[in-house]
């Protein structure tokens, strides 16, 4: 793959995560992270070093909580109803991106069979499909 293929710059990327530079057996460590992981770009780490304040946890704030949920329920907003709606809208584009994914697999894998050149081009539609269904 060459460097016009790629959508962003694997090295730009790399260097905003420090743990990145590491080393494993004489490699690059590699890491496939998402928004919910600890690993964050250095910018996030001195922001927050700046301006930050590490709290050891909620307890002690439950009525606080019980508080902003009452507040929502009287201007209409039903925690139940969010958290269904979240959770069955999650679980569809997931199912879109987990499609997609398995397509193109099975294209990659069905390219490789024949015998194609870079059977991964063939699976490449299937990612831009999942974008647009709010996947991947």
């Amino acid at each position: 793959m060459s460097g016009a293929d790629l959508l962003y710059d694997v090295a730009r990327v790399r260097a905003d995560f420090p743990i990145l530079a590491e080393e494993v057996y004489g490699k690059p460590l590699v890491y496939l992270d998402n928004g919910a992981s600890s690993q964050k770009p250095e910018s996030v780490l001195h922001a927050f070093a700046d301006h930050g304040e590490v709290k050891p946890d909620i307890t002690g704030r439950y009525d606080e909580a019980r508080k902003v949920i009452a507040d929502l329920a009287e201007l209409g907003v039903e925690y139940d109803d969010v958290v269904d709606t979240l959770e069955r809208e999650g679980v569809e584009k997931f199912e879109v991106s987990w499609q997609e994914l398995l397509d193109g697999v099975r294209k990659s894998l069905e390219a490789a069979a024949k015998g194609k050149g870079s059977p991964n081009k063939a699976a490449k539609g299937n990612a831009k499909g999942a974008e647009k269904a709010g996947g991947a």
